[in-house]
């Protein structure tokens, strides 16, 4: 298996080398990208000038690379790029679907930067008739840097200031951080760390919280590091290390086998079934409407271990039931016998709380052994209970359905089943298929193939 990869985009006026020092703490255990965004470091700026274009061809370099599970770390600039990719993975896009989480520094958000209008004009003044000068340059490292930087790091900050294409800085400044994007950016369900320096001007914590952290579902605060401004990798190098590493064991945790992240990256899947098989990979959004209490939750988790088999995600998986009753979502009929969906679900729920005396309470054994009685009718219902014997089986049978459905519908259930169902249609076209229909008859294209 390869290692994870971390793709890491530096701020305006910066190169890969900034990353140096934070990578120094990461390179032992992932694989480590630091690029130079076209018109910085050793990068021509070609025609790369726009948002829509940097994006499109930092997927391109993740595309190329090869990476199987991957997470993108955005500084400044940088992190504007890095949520507009994520949000091209979340809609399906081929060759994305290994991304598993998303660093944000001191993060330029999809909608229009807050940047003061003079500093604006001063910064585009500096490349009015050229390159940038080292007294501009300095006067750049100087107001992002909440002290002074060790000589070394002060520059090679300068010196990448001073080679940063005129062309490619004026762009940023009077385009790219004006673009507003906050639409195609949406509402992401990647793992995220959005950190910001405690004296950090235009893009500090509250711009954070105000501009970056609504378009993260899973990130619930901003870390805010002290004693830093702007140019948090040259200050901070061992804390967003150790942030980064957090979030990428975490997030590193769903990631998908390589096999089955190559076949759904193929042009094989249409990128609708890819989007939705990306999200179903992803925690649900916490805040994320259902209809069942904390209680109620607690006993369907309960019951969704003991039809799976393991407790290992039964709170998730509770979750997305939960989520999926209170849009109305199912699988089209029910028990004539039963109440609508909703009512059933709550119903059923409290009876088997009531019956076991506190469900969740009982031993796994316990639990097991009322649930298989319930099949069997053999239980004896209170006066007060909401459902009588027949009804509370009945409402038993199709929640084991529908556990199962969800279960299997996972792509983590997927990969492990060695099923590519998914895999047999294009965008706009005709349906593939299958070409061998035998039986054992396997195609190149097949997980089956790709594990033999």
């Amino acid at each position: 298996m390869t290692r994870p990869t971390l793709f890491f985009l530096h701020a305006l006026g910066s190169s890969g080398a900034q990353w140096q020092e934070v990578i120094a703490h990461l390179d032992q255990r992932y694989d480590c990208h630091a690029l130079d965004l076209p018109g910085f470091g050793d990068t021509p700026v070609q025609n790369h000038t726009d948002v829509a274009s940097l994006v499109q061809w930092f997927c391109h370099v993740v595309i190329d690379s090869g990476a199987s599970s991957w997470l993108v770390v955005g500084h400044s600039m940088g992190a504007k790029i890095a949520t507009l990719t994520a949000a091209k993975a979340a809609a399906g896009d081929a060759g994305l679907a290994g991304l598993c989480g998303v660093v944000l520094l001191a993060g330029s958000p999809p909608a229009r930067e807050p940047m003061d209008a003079s500093r604006r004009k001063d910064m585009l003044g500096w490349v009015e008739h050229g390159s940038i000068s080292r007294r501009d340059a300095d006067t750049f490292v100087s107001a992002n840097t909440a002290g002074p930087l060790p000589e070394r790091l002060r520059e090679r900050a300068i010196h990448d200031v001073m080679r940063a294409d005129p062309v490619a800085w004026r762009a940023w400044l009077e385009h790219g951080s004006r673009e507003d994007w906050r639409e195609e950016a949406g509402r992401l369900a990647f793992p995220a760390c959005i950190i910001a320096g405690a004296e950090d001007g235009d893009l500090g914590a509250q711009a954070q919280r105000d501009l970056n952290l609504p378009h993260y579902a899973a990130a619930q605060e901003v870390r805010v590091l002290a004693h830093a401004a702007h140019f948090l990798p040259y200050e901070k190098p061992f804390e967003v290390a150790s942030e980064i590493d957090a979030l990428a064991s975490a997030a590193l945790g769903r990631a998908l086998p390589e096999d089955f992240l190559a076949l759904l990256n193929t042009s094989r899947v249409d990128p609708r079934m890819r989007a939705r098989l990306i999200a179903r990979n992803l925690p649900p959004d916490p805040q994320a409407a259902g209809v069942l209490n904390q209680a109620q939750r607690q006993v369907l988790a309960a019951i969704v271990a003991q039809v799976v088999d393991s407790s290992e995600g039964a709170d998730e998986l509770a979750h997305r039931i939960d989520i999926a009753l209170a849009a109305g979502e199912g699988d089209g009929w029910r028990f004539a016998e039963l109440p609508p969906d909703r009512d059933a679900w709550i119903a059923g729920l409290a009876s088997v709380d009531a019956l076991a005396g506190g469900f969740c309470h009982r031993t796994t054994a316990a639990q097991a052994s009322l649930l298989r009685q319930l099949q069997r009718r053999e239980l004896t219902v209170g006066a007060g209970s909401p459902l009588d014997p027949d009804q509370l089986a009945l409402w038993f049978e199709d929640a084991c359905a529908q556990i199962a459905r969800v279960w299997t519908s996972l792509p983590r259930t997927m990969a492990k089943m060695g099923y590519d169902g998914f895999a047999v249609a294009r965008d706009g076209e005709l349906a593939l298929g299958y070409a061998l229909t035998g039986a054992d008859e396997v195609e190149a294209w097949q997980l089956g193939a790709r594990r033999t």
